[in-house]
């Protein structure tokens, strides 16, 4: 690091530490309002007792930021200095939090019983790296999310609603600091950057990442209506699995209904080997994916093998794609395989080419596809 972002990093870290001195004896128990006018009184005490500290950030960051005026850098100083006093300062985290809050319905206890565990999950890796933490989070949202479905369901009408999750991100801003944390270091990146679109930069959602096909935001809500899918598999919702599919309700008992009523069988559990996993393809069809969803085990490795291998319950095979309005995913050619020998066929029609078919999703959406499936038990 150059000196003089030494520095820059010396005189935040000691405005930091001044400022939380200043707030050690605050009462966090006041009203937002007063806490907020506390913590402008304080901030700019701290400013005009130190000025030559200030002046000297401003000068390095108006070097920096050569096309910010004064104002501007001033206010970059500011928020600087209150990311690194929210990280290391617990009653000024507090109080900032209590300033940051965001209104949510209280009365759904869906969103309470989710955001208590997707905070025990953070607090329980405690994982100093926040984009690490970050990425554990998108990882195992959705897998927490799907055990509180039918009360989801209940409370907001629908699974997968935005509301939902514009009130479970209130609960953790409010309620988890490790999560308030973690968000507001996400925002160090967008310190002294213009977020604005011109016309020539805008993006051109008409035009899809893959030639033909769906564009980012258009995948994302396919990804979306999948994970819904699954969900209804895990919780036997044999009314949404028939429409959605078009297969009869007799027909999924038949074949697969045994596996989904099974106790033992707690698919996408946290610390289970028990799957449901989706995996995408491109088609030569537009606007269209091919989806293939195996429910497995992972089994462990015997001595004579180098390779695991799986116990499959079923696979779902389909070409998917959004409606005209792009809220509904549409299948067709839906095939539930489920006996050992069409398993075992699916398997070895995949498998060498798995890695190359699943890789221009991965490359243009940014889509983690899952590990390749590994080898049926009984294929010999």
């Amino acid at each position: 690091m150059p000196l003089i972002g030494f520095c820059q990093e010396d005189d935040l870290a000691f405005l930091s530490k001044e400022l939380c001195s200043e707030f050690q004896e605050s009462d966090i128990n006041k009203s937002k309002t007063e806490l907020f006018d506390h913590l402008q009184l304080k901030s700019n005490g701290i400013y005009q007792k130190y000025d030559s500290k200030v002046s000297s950030l401003k000068k390095n960051y108006s070097k920096t930021y050569p096309n910010k005026n004064d104002t501007e850098i001033a206010q970059i100083i500011g928020q600087k200095i209150s990311l690194k006093a929210i990280e290391d300062c617990p009653v000024f985290m507090k109080i900032s939090q209590k300033i940051s809050q965001i209104t949510y319905d209280s009365s759904k206890q869906s969103t309470m019983n989710v955001a208590k565990k997707v905070c025990s999950l953070m607090e329980e890796k405690k994982l100093d790296d926040y984009d690490k933490l970050n990425k554990l989070v998108d990882d195992k949202i959705f897998e927490i999310v799907t055990t509180e479905k039918r009360l989801i369901e209940k409370e907001y009408g629908q699974f997968g609603g935005d509301e939902f999750y514009n009130d479970l991100n209130a609960v953790l801003m409010n309620h988890c600091d490790i999560y308030f944390k973690m968000a507001m270091n996400n925002q160090k990146s967008n310190i002294g950057t213009d977020i604005t679109v011109t016309k020539e930069k805008k993006i051109d959602n008409s035009i899809g990442k893959l030639d033909g096909q769906l564009n980012q935001l258009e995948f994302d809500m396919l990804l979306k209506k999948v994970r819904v899918l699954i969900s209804d598999f895990i919780h036997i919702d044999y009314d949404a699995l028939v429409e959605k599919l078009g297969i009869e309700k007799s027909v999924i008992e038949k074949k697969i209904g045994k596996y989904l009523t099974d106790r033992n069988n707690n698919f996408n559990e946290l610390n289970q080997h028990k799957y449901i996993t989706p995996v995408f393809r491109e088609t030569d069809s537009k606007n269209h994916f091919e989806l293939t969803i195996f429910a497995s085990e992972i089994l462990e490795k015997v001595k004579s093998e180098n390779f695991s291998r799986g116990n499959y319950y079923f696979v779902l095979i389909s070409k998917v794609s959004l409606n005209q309005e792009g809220d509904k995913i549409q299948f067709e050619d839906v095939e539930l395989l489920s006996e050992d020998l069409e398993i075992q066929k699916w398997w070895l029609s995949q498998y060498k080419n798995y890695m190359s078919e699943t890789k221009k999703v991965m490359e243009s959406y940014g889509y983690k596809m899952p590990p390749p499936p590994p080898p049926p038990l009984n294929l010999k």
